[in-house]
């Protein structure tokens, strides 16, 4: 497995099919990236599967950009000592 970013953009470019130049930390999840609350439950299952960690899509709530979501999965995967 390659780097969180880099797994979380391969994801967002093959299932949600967002241009690689928009996957910046400073991209809005809403406006930028165009991902809404049912795209957020899609995102959490994907996540479950490619990088095997648990993520609550409810959490994506507080976030507001592409950084916060790396941030928010990185710090899941140290929790869970990965």
């Amino acid at each position: 497995m390659g780097s969180v970013r880099d797994e979380i953009d391969a994801l967002l470019i093959e299932e949600f099919e967002i241009a690689a130049e928009l996957l910046v930390d400073s991209s809005t999840i809403r406006d930028t990236l165009d991902l809404d609350s049912l795209d957020a439950v899609d995102l959490s299952v994907s996540l479950n599967e490619r990088i095997d960690i648990e993520v609550d899509p409810n959490s994506f709530h507080e976030l507001s950009t592409l950084g916060d979501i790396y941030r928010m999965v990185e710090d899941l995967m140290s929790k869970s000592n990965r």
